[in-house]
């Protein structure tokens, strides 16, 4: 075990806005910041907005923005101090202060963790939903916003009246072409505000895609305690992550930028290949882990991967995923697919599958229905595809194998509900997910899919699905 300090300076200028102050953004990008500034110097320490959460504000500003980061190497623990989050705003309480630090002409750029739920779109081209209530305040009420796409234009309106410069604004969610869907958003938003407005931001400001990737569970009192063992103190921000990281950027700023490629990140012209070889082979294979560990009473990934059938089923859904890359090296694919079987098998990592499982609706359209469709279209099988829609929809009828409750959670669960409650037919309410905002509706028109989840779902209710899983391996 070891302990190491941060050895950035103690005066460093916010050069970076960051919307969304959660684990994932403390253990990757401000990482790489950190360690940017370190190797190649510059003023870029981060102003890092709580966009709900008071108590994780109040935490980190009690800490004065460090925090420390363990990372769960083979041979034990080691234990990080960062201190590049030099200012932190909870957004509930101080729009004006979001606004004004985004207007501030030494940031460079606004990063974006808010899941995807945060980006307020819907529908198959992922428009602004302006019937979503967070829409609808912060047009009713920009200078006290509350989204995502709220906040940052109401910032880069105060900028550009102020006569400051375009910004660079980098979404690291898990969402395909997530620099292109977060310019759509913002321009949306600032053109039924502003016209001006809106063609000032697309003419000044840049949107560019990246992929992000280090398997960060939430804290538990296991990690609080092990950060005071190794601190000798008590640290309430402290988080936990795997030794692997990842990020790969789109090369396209507006302004200056941290030295990220002096951390370890690689810039690119064209995102797309990475995302969607981790959105479909990591993302697409940890939702079908969280619903197979949900329904079937298993906490963590760990857990399900000690279940010698699921660990199979894991590798070949992701050999079935690489199937849909286009220009994937079957080598690479195999190296990529033994590497994150590896990382979910870490008994160090503690990441609990009813967190991986929340929001569905938003996450399971790319990670599992979009591949489950091209497959389709190839004439290609989709049994794992099958299994965890099937899972999926098990999850969502919130009780486990063993009869206890599942606290689902889901920004769309009443039409989720009402779509069940509408038949008792499961054939019907498989079809009926066809209607939800973002899935490929030519998937849930087709009789096969949806014949075929829905006995998936009546075959895990009547035997079990540890039963159903191994037949599915069995014919493998």
């Amino acid at each position: 075990m070891s302990h190491i300090p941060s050895a950035l300076p103690a005066e460093l200028a916010i050069g970076i806005v960051h919307l969304g102050l959660g684990a994932f953004h403390r253990a990757h990008q401000a990482v790489y910041t950190e360690d940017a500034i370190q190797q190649a110097g510059g003023d870029w320490g981060i102003c890092a907005v709580a966009m709900r959460s008071r108590e994780l504000a109040t935490v980190m500003l009690e800490n004065n923005g460090r925090y420390s980061l363990i990372e769960q190497q083979a041979d034990g623990p080691e234990l990080r101090e960062l201190s590049v989050i030099r200012e932190v705003l909870c957004l509930p309480d101080s729009p004006g202060m979001v606004i004004q630090r985004i207007s501030d002409p030494a940031v460079h750029l606004v990063s974006v963790t808010v899941t995807e739920k945060g980006y307020c779109f819907s529908g198959p081209d992922r428009h602004l939903n302006t019937d979503d209530p967070l829409i609808m305040h912060d047009l009713a009420n920009p200078s006290q916003a509350r989204s995502m796409p709220g906040i940052l234009v109401a910032g880069l309106r105060q900028r550009r009246e102020s006569g400051g410069t375009g910004l660079s604004i980098l979404s690291c969610d898990n969402l395909p072409a997530n620099g292109k869907l977060l310019r759509q958003i913002v321009l949306s938003h600032a053109a039924l505000l502003d016209a001006e407005l809106a063609q000032w931001i697309e003419q000044n400001c840049r949107f560019p895609d990246s992929m992000v990737d280090r398997i960060t569970p939430a804290a538990t009192v296991a990690t609080l305690t092990l950060a005071s063992d190794l601190l000798g103190r008590a640290d309430p921000a402290a988080i936990e992550t795997e030794p692997f990281r990842q990020w790969v950027i789109e090369d396209d700023f507006a302004g200056p930028r941290p030295a990220w490629e002096k951390a370890g990140a690689q810039f690119v012209a064209d995102v797309a290949p990475f995302e969607d070889m981790k959105l479909r082979m990591l993302n697409g294979a940890h939702s079908l882990i969280a619903y197979l560990g949900a329904v079937s009473g298993l906490p963590a990934v760990r857990d399900v991967m000690q279940v010698s059938a699921y660990r199979t089923l894991l590798d070949h859904h992701m050999a079935m995923a690489a199937e849909t890359l286009e220009g994937m090296d079957k080598e690479d694919a195999a190296g990529y697919r033994a590497q994150l079987l590896e990382r979910f098998e870490n008994p160090a990592i503690d990441h609990r599958c009813l967190q991986i499982a929340m929001d569905g609706s938003q996450k399971m359209p790319q990670r599992i229905l979009t591949p489950a469709s091209i497959r389709l279209a190839r004439g290609m099988t989709v049994d794992t595809y099958a299994l965890a829609t099937a899972l999926w929809v098990r999850y969502l009828m919130g009780r486990d194998e063993q009869g206890a409750a599942i606290d689902c959670s889901d920004p769309l669960i009443g039409q989720l509900q009402l779509i069940f409650n509408a038949s008792d037919a499961m054939s019907q309410r498989i079809a009926g997910l066809g209607r939800i905002p973002g899935v490929p509706q030519d998937l849930f028109n087709q009789a096969h899919w949806v014949d075929q989840v829905a006995d998936l779902v009546n075959a895990s209710n009547t035997h079990g699905v540890r039963a159903v899983v191994s037949e599915l391996v069995d014919s493998i």
